[in-house]
C-alpha cells in the first residue's frame, strides 16, 4: 500500500493500489491547470509582498494584490531541498517519506502529486535549475512525464549564456565570479528563470492535445549560492559603493563555513553587502517570473490556471551568526512566500492562518474538487482548512562533511553545538524550538514570541515554563503518531556534472 498523508485518512476518494497505483477521485470538469513556481531559498520577509525592506519583487506584488490570495504566515516543513520537496508533492513529514540528508531518495512507493493528476488525465512538465531534483539521483519528480533540465542536454548552452550574462568583471564574491583567485568553470546554469521560461512554453505548444489540464512544476535558483544576480538588479536595491563592497566580499562556501562556525567574522558593512545582494537575485527573479506570467496571460491561459508561487525554504543572513540553510529553524529558514492565484475562484486577499506547505499536496486537490472535504464555495481560507492548529517544521541528519571541511582548518572545534536535529512547533505568534544532540542525546528548548521578537533573540523559556511543557508534549504526540517509512533504496550516483554542481552549491563534498 503505498503512503499517503499520515495525520488524515486518505485524501477523500482517493484509491490506491500496489506499486502500479490506480486513483480515482471525484473531480470536476473542466479542470484547471497547475502551475507551481518554486523560488528556491527565498524568504518572504525579504520581498516586497511581505514587507520587505528594499523593493526586490514589486511586480509580483502587484500581480498578487490584484489576483492572488497572499499567505503571511507559510512555514516551510524542513530547510533544505530534498526534504521540503518531497513534502510538497507527497504531503508527508520527513521522518515518513525519509528523504533528507542521510537518505537522498524519494522512495517510489510514495503517492506524488504529479502521479495523482497524471492518473487524472494530466499532463504534467517540470524543469529545474537544481541537480537536487535530478532524474537520475533524488527521484523528488516522480510522476513528471516531461522533465527538462539547465544543466545538461538541450537547454544547458542556453543556461550558460544567461548566467554569464550576470557576470560582472571586478567580482570576486563567488567561485563562478570572475575576479574570484579559485574560480571554477562550471556551475554556470543556475540562472536560468528566462530559459525555463523558454522550455516551459515550447513545451505547451507542442503537446499533443492541447484540451488536456495540466500541472507544471518550474524551480529557479537564482537566489541560492553562488549569488550573481544582474548589475540592474543591484542597483536596484544599493548604491553603489555597497555594490562594490559586495563584489569584494569572498562568499564563497568556504567562507559561509567558517563564518556559520564561529571561525571567521564578517564586518557589519560586508553583512549588508551580502544582504542586498541576496535582494538583488529577487529583483531578477520578480522580472524572469512576471514575464512569464504575463506571455500565459497573453496566451489566455491564466484564467483557467491555479497558480503557486512557493519557496522551499529562506536562507540565514547573518542571523544567530549563520550564512545559509544547514542549522536551525528560526525565521529565516522556514518562514517561506505562499501566493495562490485562481482567477474568478480565488477572490485576491492576505491570508493570517498559519500554514505549513506541506499542505500544498492536499490543498491543490481540493481546489481540483477532488477531495469531498472541500468547502464551497471556494473561500480564500481554503488552505487553512486543510491545516491544524498547530504547525511542525523539523531537520534531521547533521552536515558532517562541512564540519569537517571547517576542522581540517580548527581541529579543535567541537562537534557538539553542531551535530544536532532540530524540531518546532508553532501555534498563535509561540515558536518553540528543540533540539536534540545526536552525539549527546541532550534536549534543549527555547521558546520565541515571534510576532513581537521576528529575529528570535529573546528565549522566554523560563519565563514560560508550563507554555514550553505543554508545546514540548505537542512535539513528543507527533513523535509518536507519525509512522517511519523504511528507506531501501540504494542512492544512485550522480553523474560526474550533477556531483560537480552539488559540490557547488554546497550539498555534496568534494572527492
Amino acid at each position: 500500500m503505498r503512503w499517503v498523508r499520515f495525520w488524515v485518512a486518505a485524501v477523500g476518494g482517493l484509491l490506491v493500489v500496489g506499486a502500479g497505483a490506480a486513483v480515482a477521485l471525484r473531480s470536476r470538469a473542466p479542470r484547471p491547470n497547475v502551475l507551481i513556481l518554486l523560488w528556491d531559498t527565498v524568504r518572504a520577509d525579504r520581498m516586497t509582498i511581505y514587507g520587505g525592506p528594499a523593493t526586490t519583487t514589486p511586480r509580483m506584488a502587484d500581480w498578487a494584490r490584484r489576483k492572488a490570495v497572499v499567505f503571511e504566515r507559510a512555514l516551510a516543513p524542513d530547510v533544505w531541498t530534498v526534504p521540503t520537496h518531497a513534502s510538497m508533492f507527497t504531503g508527508l513529514p520527513s521522518a515518513t517519506h525519509g528523504a533528507g540528508t542521510n537518505h537522498l531518495w524519494l522512495e517510489s512507493d510514495h503517492l506524488t502529486l504529479a502521479e495523482v493528476l497524471s492518473a487524472q488525465g494530466f499532463d504534467t512538465y517540470a524543469f529545474s535549475a537544481n541537480p537536487n531534483l535530478s532524474t537520475k539521483s533524488m527521484n523528488l519528480l516522480q510522476g513528471f512525464s516531461d522533465v527538462e533540465v539547465s544543466w545538461e542536454g538541450e537547454w544547458e548552452a542556453q543556461s550558460i549564456l544567461a548566467t554569464r550574462a550576470k557576470l560582472l568583471p571586478r567580482d570576486a564574491s563567488t567561485e563562478i565570479s570572475p575576479a574570484h583567485p579559485n574560480r571554477v568553470g562550471f556551475g554556470l546554469t543556475s540562472n536560468a528563470g528566462a530559459v525555463a521560461h523558454d522550455a516551459f512554453v515550447r513545451w505547451l505548444d507542442t503537446r499533443s492535445d492541447r484540451d488536456r489540464p495540466w500541472l507544471a512544476y518550474l524551480s529557479y535558483m537564482e537566489a541560492h549560492k553562488p549569488r550573481v544576480p544582474s548589475l540592474r538588479a543591484r542597483r536596484r536595491v544599493a548604491p553603489d559603493d555597497v555594490v562594490r563592497t559586495a563584489m569584494a566580499t569572498d562568499t564563497s562556501l568556504k567562507q559561509q563555513l567558517l563564518y556559520s562556525y564561529g571561525q571567521k567574522e564578517w564586518s557589519a558593512e560586508e553583512l549588508a553587502a551580502i544582504r542586498a545582494t541576496y535582494d538583488a537575485t529577487l529583483v531578477d527573479l520578480d522580472d524572469a517570473t512576471s514575464d512569464l506570467l504575463a506571455d500565459l496571460e497573453a496566451r489566455g491561459i491564466l484564467d483557467d490556471t491555479i497558480v503557486v508561487l512557493v519557496a522551499d525554504h529562506g536562507e540565514q543572513l547573518g542571523e544567530h551568526h549563520r550564512i545559509g540553510h544547514r542549522m536551525g529553524l528560526d525565521r529565516a529558514l522556514v518562514h517561506v512566500p505562499l501566493v495562490v492565484s485562481w482567477p474568478g475562484h480565488l477572490a485576491p486577499g492576505r491570508e493570517s492562518t498559519i500554514v505549513n506547505t506541506a499542505g500544498l499536496f492536499r490543498s491543490i486537490l481540493n481546489l481540483l474538487q477532488m477531495n469531498p472535504e472541500l468547502p464551497s464555495p471556494v473561500t480564500p481560507d481554503w488552505f487553512a482548512k486543510t491545516q491544524p492548529t498547530e504547525v511542525f517544521s523539523e531537520t534531521y541528519g547533521w552536515d558532517e562533511g562541512s564540519f569537517a571541511r571547517v576542522t581540517t582548518l580548527f581541529p579543535g572545534l567541537s562537534p557538539e553545538p553542531f551535530a544536532r536535529t532540530w524540531h518546532a512547533v508553532r501555534r498563535g505568534p509561540w515558536s518553540l524550538v528543540e533540539t536534540r544532540g545526536i552525539l549527546s542525546g541532550t534536549v534543549e528548548r527555547a521558546l520565541y514570541d515571534v510576532d513581537q521578537d521576528p529575529d528570535e533573540l529573546h528565549d522566554l523559556a523560563l519565563e514560560q515554563p508550563d507554555l514550553v511543557t505543554e508545546l514540548a508534549g505537542l512535539l513528543q504526540a507527533r513523535d509518536a503518531a507519525t509512522p517511519i517509512a523504511p528507506t531501501t533504496h540504494e542512492v544512485a550516483p550522480s553523474s560526474d556534472e550533477e556531483r560537480r554542481q552539488l559540490e557547488l552549491l554546497g550539498y555534496v563534498e568534494p572527492n
